[in-house]
Formats: C-alpha cells, structure tokens, sequence
C-alpha cells in the first residue's frame, strides 16, 4: 500500500483515533492535495532529528528518522483560511510498517507499507477496565470542553474500544514514552492493560 507521510516530532497517533491538524506548510498542502485526489491514504509519523531505536531513514531536513510503523488514513478538510491554511482531520484506517520512502518532485515522501494487523475486540475479562477507562474519559473531557452537548458527540464517536483507548492514549496519557508504548502494541485488550497500569500509578 501506498502513502503519503506526514511527519510530526513527539507525536504519536494511535489507529483507530482521529487526529486534527492546521496545515499551511506548502509541501504538506501538496501532500494534501495529492492524498485527496488521487485517493492515497495519510501517513502520520513520528519523527526525530536523530536516530531512536527502530526509526528507519526519510528525505526531510529537520527530521529523517522516523518510527517504523505508522498510522495511516483518509484526510478531510474541515475548514480553509484566507491564507490558504487548511484545517484538516485524518481518519485513522490502520497501522503499516515502512518498507520504502521515495522523495516525490512535489518535495514529499511517499512511502511502501505493510499493513499491521491489529485485534480491535476486546476480551471478556477486560471489560470492567474498559468501562472505568471510559467514565475516566468522560469526566476529563467533561473539564476539557465547554458544553455538555460537545461532551456528548465526543463520546458518541468513542463507542468502540479502540477508539477509545485511541482518543485516551493520543489527547490524555502525558508522558510521551507510555503513548509509545501503547502505540507500539497491535491488541486493543494489550493496551487497555497498559493504559489500566498509568491509571492506578
């Protein structure tokens, strides 16, 4: 499967989540432009200055070296400036691991990947810590946004486990390492432990 990459440092998107970004970089705006009409999924990678265990080799000149395996989805563009800035939300479709990048004329990277299978159904006995995730959720977003309305259409959109632990591991975990490492797990039922261990911690 093909892709184009977007690289982002210290940022790790889980599949499963939605990930918002303004984008008025004019490489990433023809990355965009490529992904929508030529129907070519959004890669988002997490990307460094120098090498890290497991990071492969990309053309950019702040940041080559990235996570070997990536989220990956459709882009959509919610909103567009004056300035021609977009607003964009990617809609995670899964998780590949990079076997090549190749620098586009556009100035980009378009990457070969091998889809990951993940296991999105979660396990009888881990049902109890879904639903404490989910109340915790909840009661975090509930001192995050404004309204109870808007509180609401985000936990509508979180009725599966994966996209739960998505949106709790992407907007709510802190640490950086411990996103990585739910990241870096393809078992929804993995994750939840993972997350259910910072939760008591």
């Amino acid at each position: 499967m093909d892709a184009n990459l977007f690289l982002l440092p210290k940022l790790i998107v889980n599949p499963g989540g939605k990930l918002t970004l303004n984008i008025f970089e004019d490489r990433y705006l023809r990355l965009l432009e490529n992904s929508i009409m030529n129907n070519i999924p959004m890669a988002v990678g997490h990307a460094s200055h120098e090498s890290f265990q497991n990071s492969v080799v990309v053309h950019h000149e702040k940041f080559p070296h990235v996570y070997e395996e990536v989220s990956f989805g459709t882009p959509q563009i919610l909103t567009q400036t004056a300035q021609g800035s977009k607003l964009i939300v990617i809609n995670a479709l899964g998780k590949g691991r990079i076997s090549q990048s190749t620098l586009t004329e556009d100035g980009f990277n378009r990457i070969e990947l091998e889809e990951v299978q993940c296991c999105n159904e979660l396990d009888s006995d881990n049902v109890f810590l879904y639903r404490r995730l989910k109340s915790l959720t909840r009661e975090r977003v509930e001192d995050l946004l404004k309204s109870k309305r808007e509180v609401e259409l985000l936990m509508d959109n979180l009725e599966r486990p994966h996209e739960l632990v998505a949106f709790y591991a992407d907007h709510l975990l802190k640490p950086f390492d411990t996103r990585l490492k739910v990241f870096r797990e393809n078992d929804v039922n993995t994750k939840l432990r993972i997350l259910g261990q910072h939760l008591v911690a």
